[in-house]
């Protein structure tokens, strides 16, 4: 009797269980469902777009008497060709946005939503093609001073493009083929710097990034290498007599 009783109990137990899992699953299926679309709302027909290197802005037509609450904006690119969302523009008297920290010399697609006070979304919207301005070009001269006492100074051409704020300098020392970061100059018409950070004789690779006003790093300058001032030689099987009136010779 006892044991019916516990197995009824098990039974009772797991059962409450399951439902509370399928139950779990439905509320999750339902609510990752994509928004139910209505066909009344308007498409957002006349996008367009701004581009820099790492940012775009978009302007479109406003629909101030339409029955919606704002807009979605999707975007795709060659590497990620699903839409996907980006931005939620929840102001339907809003007509700018700007997507922002994108790749340099990228090509993207974009296209926006209206939607609702009940979540419902438009159709698909027109579909534009963007692309980010290019990176940066590599900084056009650089030139290492050689045979200076513990240090190594470096010179370059000031970048012609007026977006650059600043210089990265990275140097790998010997049999380490990893650039690593040492300095940064500020200034895009400074165009000198000196690593003091030497042993005698050593020798280091140097190469310049510049550095947009906004963080975009161009590509790396060329590699140009160079070697500290070695010591004197050394003397070497020095004797002094010591049997000489008032005088020590060598």
């Amino acid at each position: 009797m006892m044991k019916r009783f516990r197995l009824s109990f098990y039974l009772s137990f797991l059962t409450l269980l399951l439902s509370a899992c399928s139950v779990s699953q439905m509320n999750s299926l339902a609510s990752s469902k994509e928004p139910a679309v209505n066909e009344s709302l308007p498409k957002v027909e006349s996008l367009k777009s701004l581009s820099d290197m790492s940012n775009i802005a978009f302007e479109w037509e406003p629909l101030y008497n339409e029955n919606i609450k704002g807009f979605y904006l999707y975007r795709s690119s060659d590497e990620n060709p699903d839409f996907k969302l980006v931005g939620t523009i929840k102001d339907k008297f809003q007509t700018h946005y700007v997507d922002t920290k994108l790749e340099p010399g990228t090509k993207y697609r974009y296209m926006m939503k209206s939607f609702n006070e009940q979540g419902q979304i438009s159709e698909d919207g027109k579909v534009i093609e963007v692309s980010t301005a290019p990176r940066l070009e590599a900084v056009p001269f650089i030139q290492a001073v050689t045979n200076l006492p513990n240090r190594i100074k470096l010179i370059w051409r000031p970048h012609p493009d007026f977006r650059v704020d600043s210089y990265i300098i990275e140097r790998t020392k010997g049999d380490d083929k990893e650039f690593k970061k040492i300095a940064e100059v500020k200034n895009r018409l400074n165009a000198e710097y000196i690593d003091s950070d030497l042993k005698p004789n050593e020798n280091s690779s140097y190469r310049i990034i510049a550095v947009s006003f906004n963080g975009i790093k161009s590509e790396p300058s060329q590699v140009v290498s160079s070697t500290s001032k070695a010591l004197p030689p050394q003397v070497e099987h020095l004797s002094a007599s010591t049997d000489g009136s008032n005088k020590i010779i060598l």
